[in-house]
């Protein structure tokens, strides 16, 4: 039997007690901003299910990114390897677009000075300033880089820029908070001007000490003995190379390696063509202008492609770049810029919009919320919409909602269907759908139609009752979910309206917003969705499952109110 330290019984008694403690303060919080009943019944259903750390993460969840403690808020710094420098040069030039001073450095020296400091590649330098923002740019499947010792790093960093959305579920496995985790992937620089002129020949730049890639250049060259490789060009070099080359080969240094969109997005930005090994992750890459994938591995597939591409003349222009839309997504996530310089800068983030859009509220940073949602057939009529960030996470939603209903508003759109992505459809979903907007059609009382109802306050009237083939239609004075809705300009002009400033998380969450905007809401008894239990929240440290005693207790609550009214009528 292994005797457990005194000193441990000692921590554990603390840690319970700092639980109490911190569930106390969160519980004085809600009361002064909600009333004590109400914020009692809340707090109960929380320690009855959670425990006192329940309540803890619940407040920890409502709490700010840290921010940068020192330096010159207006002044960013980049510090960047040779290798990455060309991403370096494309943030700088973001940064300086919304009025601030950004310059690049190849080391740390001097970035006390600094109220931002940015660092690409970061385990390659020894001294990291406080409060670094990381760009990570390895791949989790090398074991070469992804060590303990790296992840430690990264966990210490302000917050962590990644590529790869396959990468950020590996550091969220790690440890990594979804909130200081931002998706920026790569695109083509928009701003290099490759010169015009006759371009030759195929050209590989990269570590050669990988055998994979010494077999396959061995193989290529039989075919193509001027395949040129150079294994240390960079800075201007490189872009000359880059310049002149008619085709740049990209081939893995890992077995099952994720696509290096650093080199292939590097390559595309100078004119070039891309011949590209196939990569795990191959999903997300299934359309890339001017890339010519092949399978990995396969020799006679790359020397296919290369002769494709050599025979095919120019590679296409670069239509557009999307790498400043996810950076200032990032940067407004850490309050370097405000809301409305986003919504300035890309009045059509993150896509064009329908006339009767069908829209699904998403983050990339949680591939596996949004592979559930995709498996399920309704999710074809649906436009994924990239939600903001922001800290913490329920400002995030509520500046989306906010964004996207301004864009509704602008565009003259007056109805929107739009769900969550840990939305569920049931087996039943589309024949009472479809029997709920046969009943809406012939209505015009209501401001909005609710899927699901996740915390009806014991407050909330019910204005009528209809049997509508085969199910309870319920008119209500107000609603708290955001799962699945439709809605209507009275509620788009609510939501729309959300107080940016406001950061009282009891009371202007866009869900308490909505409640609390006396709108003609219809819902369904039982709900006409569910809310999936098997969704890790994005607002909180805890599975959607947590939510099912709550949604349990509305549902009764709900059909309470409606046999009530029917006694009365």
């Amino acid at each position: 039997m292994v005797a457990i330290p005194a000193s441990c019984h000692l921590d554990a008694a603390m840690s319970f007690r700092h639980s109490i403690t911190s569930g106390l303060r969160a519980f004085r919080q809600a009361a002064r901003a909600r009333g004590f009943g109400a914020s009692a019944a809340k707090a109960l259903r929380i320690l009855r299910h959670e425990g006192p750390v329940g309540l803890t993460k619940r407040l920890r969840a409502l709490t700010p990114l840290p921010r940068a403690s020192r330096g010159d808020p207006s002044a960013c710094l980049i510090v960047t390897t040779p290798h990455v420098e060309w991403i370096a040069r494309m943030m700088a030039r973001i940064l300086q677009g919304h009025g601030l001073r950004a310059e690049v450095s190849g080391d740390t020296a001097g970035a006390e000075t600094y109220g931002h400091v940015f660092v690409l590649t970061p385990q390659m330098f020894k001294h990291l300033p406080q409060d670094f923002i990381a760009f990570q740019l390895e791949q989790h499947v090398s074991g070469r880089w992804m060590t303990p010792d790296y992840l430690a790093l990264l966990k210490g960093a302000r917050a962590v820029m990644d590529y790869s959305t396959a990468n950020i579920v590996r550091l969220r496995e790690a440890g990594l908070p979804l909130q200081r985790l931002f998706h920026v992937p790569l695109s083509p620089d928009p701003d290099v001007a490759p010169p015009q002129g006759e371009r030759q020949g195929v050209l590989f730049v990269g570590d050669m000490s990988a055998p994979r890639r010494k077999h396959l250049i061995a193989e290529l060259k039989t075919a193509f003995p001027d395949l040129r490789v150079e294994v240390a060009l960079f800075g201007q070099d490189l872009d000359r190379a880059l310049d002149r080359a008619q085709v740049i080969l990209n081939l893995h240094f890992y077995e099952d390696a994720l696509l290096e969109t650093a080199r292939i997005h590097q390559a595309r930005s100078h004119g070039a063509w891309v011949v590209s090994e196939t990569a795990a992750d191959q999903d997300s890459h299934r359309d890339v202008p001017g890339v010519i994938f092949a399978r990995a591995g396969d020799v006679d597939a790359l020397l296919a492609g290369i002769r494709q591409a050599l025979a095919a003349g120019p590679a296409p222009t670069i239509a557009r770049s999307d790498f400043s839309g996810w950076f200032d997504r990032a940067l407004l996530g850490l309050e370097i810029i405000d809301p409305d310089t986003f919504d300035d800068c890309h009045p059509d983030w993150p896509c064009k919009l329908e006339a009767t859009p069908c829209l699904c509220l998403s983050l990339s940073e949680t591939p596996e919320r949004r592979a559930q949602f995709l498996k399920q057939h309704q999710a074809s009529q649906f436009r994924i919409w990239e939600g903001l960030r922001a800290s913490p996470g329920w400002r995030g939603a509520a500046l989306s909602y906010r964004q996207m209903f301004n864009r509704l508003q602008a565009e003259a759109i007056d109805k929107a269907i739009i769900c969550e992505d840990d939305v569920e459809f049931p087996a039943d979903f589309d024949r009472r759908f479809d029997a709920l907007r046969r009943h809406l059609a012939e209505r015009n009382d209501w401001d909005m139609a609710s899927g699901f109802i996740a915390d009806l306050s014991p407050r909330a009237k019910v204005l009528d009752v209809a049997d509508v083939e085969g199910m309870t239609v319920v008119t209500l004075n107000s609603a708290v979910s955001m799962v699945f809705n439709i809605y209507r300009r009275g509620a788009m002009s609510l939501l729309a309206g959300w107080d940016v400033n406001d950061t009282d998380p009891f009371t202007n969450t866009i869900d308490r917003r909505l409640e609390a905007g006396q709108l003609r809401v219809v819902t369904t008894l039982p709900f006409l969705v569910r809310h999936r239990d098997d969704s890790a929240s994005t607002l909180r440290e805890f599975g959607n499952d947590k939510y099912q005693s709550e949604i349990a207790a509305t549902e009764k609550l709900l059909a309470e109110k409606v046999s009530a009214y029917r006694q009365k009528i």
